[in-house]
């Protein structure tokens, strides 16, 4: 498929995505007017549904509600509010190194807002064995100071997608994702998700999506290792309960209706659940995602276990996540060192409902042609390094973060989502790159995150 089909077929896909028949139940058409009426949707659960969808409940048609109606057709609207403030103890401004947080030093910043619509397809669940087909799909738009680092090629309607990381206006609307799903039955045990448009890239184990974290501040390999989104078609089969694959082919990372190259990339990976605590993925990428270049390709593998120990009642959980990457292309410049590795380690001790505690430690290397073509494509690190020292040598990095989750409203219907993230990060260099030119930074960071 070429870049052209592809950017044709991904309109078709925005226009079925704002159209009836994306959210309507696959078997809906089929139900004629003599059919006796179902029966009205049972009232969300005050523990499960989300705040909107609970409040929407609260709005009555008659026997039903606002929120039963859409419960019954499938359909969820939800999103998040994520509120933050940085502080570095050297007060550089930006803050080296940082993906979404360089330019917030000592300012209160809104970092984004989300909404979305959505019907999501359930491969474990029984509606697509009983129907068969089930299509659904999801829209998600969002705005802040987050906006302007994820914007993918072609969808950044303020400056150029090369200059992502230039902050004008502080605050912009990104469309996130935009997607079709079809869900097919293959046995009893089995189903398939088809996924065509813009979505969130599977590879990495930290999200876009603040809900997702367990902190505030984001890995060196988020954004600058692993993509931020992907446009094409990703097709993913589970088998039963503990068993997973996913392919798929898209226009690269973080490219939507236009592209830096004529390529298109692979995706691969798959999902194991050994037993209820261990839990292994694997996401392998390969494809030109270089400027202006088709080959070579950039390669990344990346394993991602989690364990949590069968002791303190199951509330510790262990995450590693590790990347693999080489860019053959690199900087273009000869006998440079185009590989990068990252290890990443994530503990979390959820003490009770109200707080949990959080720790992370990471290692990370860039290669001489990486280090120089870090800051591209929506990534920052390179370019905030840029301010204070060369990146022109491999750069060996090093963080360490400690960090609490805070929950003050577990029992209340419309609060219960509401948590409170402050952390305390150090980073390390092996080159002058950081707060001030140091060797080091200290830096506390805090932030509000409130799903609806």
């Amino acid at each position: 498929m070429d870049k052209r089909s592809l950017g044709i077929l991904l309109g078709a896909a925005a226009m079925l995505a704002t159209s009836g028949l994306t959210w309507a139940d696959a078997s809906s058409s089929a139900v004629n007017s003599a059919a006796p009426a179902p029966a009205p949707a049972p009232a969300m659960s005050t523990e499960n549904a989300p705040p909107l969808m609970y409040g929407l409940d609260q709005v009555k048609t008659g026997d039903t509600s606002v929120g039963q109606n859409l419960q019954s057709a499938g359909i969820e609207i939800g999103g998040y509010g994520d509120l933050g403030y940085t502080k570095d103890f050297g007060n550089s401004n930006p803050i080296p190194g940082r993906t979404f947080t360089s330019e917030v030093h000592n300012n209160l910043t809104l970092n984004a807002i989300d909404l979305y619509i959505a019907k999501t397809i359930n491969l474990r669940g029984t509606q697509i064995h009983q129907q068969g087909v089930v299509v659904g799909g999801k829209i998600d738009i969002l705005y802040g100071y987050n906006g302007d680092f994820i914007h993918s090629n072609g969808l950044n309607f303020y400056h150029g997608w090369n200059n992502n990381i230039q902050t004008h206006p502080l605050y912009q609307f990104d469309l996130q994702q935009m997607y079709v799903d079809a869900g097919f039955a293959l046995g009893n045990n089995a189903a398939m998700l088809l996924r065509f448009g813009k979505f969130d890239s599977p590879m990495g184990y930290e999200r876009i999506n603040p809900t997702k974290n367990a902190f505030y501040s984001h890995s060196f390999a988020f954004g600058n290792l692993t993509p931020y989104t992907q446009t094409g078609l990703l097709a993913k089969v589970v088998m039963g309960q503990d068993l997973s694959f996913w392919a798929g082919i898209t226009r690269g990372w973080n490219q939507t209706f236009r592209d830096n190259n004529t390529g298109i990339d692979a995706l691969v990976g798959a999902g194991l659940v050994v037993n209820d605590n261990l839990h292994a993925k694997l996401n392998i990428s390969v494809g030109p995602q270089d400027n202006g270049t088709n080959n070579p390709n950039r390669v990344v593998v990346e394993p991602i276990i989690t364990y949590v120990p069968p002791i303190l009642n199951n509330a510790l959980s262990i995450t590693s996540d590790t990347v693999f990457y080489y860019d053959g292309a690199g900087n273009t410049v000869n006998g440079q060192d185009n590989g990068a590795f990252d290890e990443a380690l994530y503990q979390t001790y959820r003490y009770n409902r109200f707080i949990s505690y959080n720790f992370r430690e990471e290692y990370a290397y860039f290669g001489t042609g990486i280090a120089e073509g870090l800051g591209n494509q929506g990534s920052d690190v390179g370019a905030d390094f840029d301010q204070v020292g060369e990146t022109s040598n491999a750069l060996n990095l090093a963080e360490l973060t400690v960090g609490i989750s805070l929950t003050p409203f577990p029992d209340s219907p419309m609060l219960r989502t509401l948590v409170i993230r402050p952390e305390l990060r150090e980073d390390l260099a092996d080159h002058a790159v950081l707060s001030g030119g140091k060797h080091y930074q200290t830096t506390f960071g805090i932030d509000a995150v409130y799903s609806f």
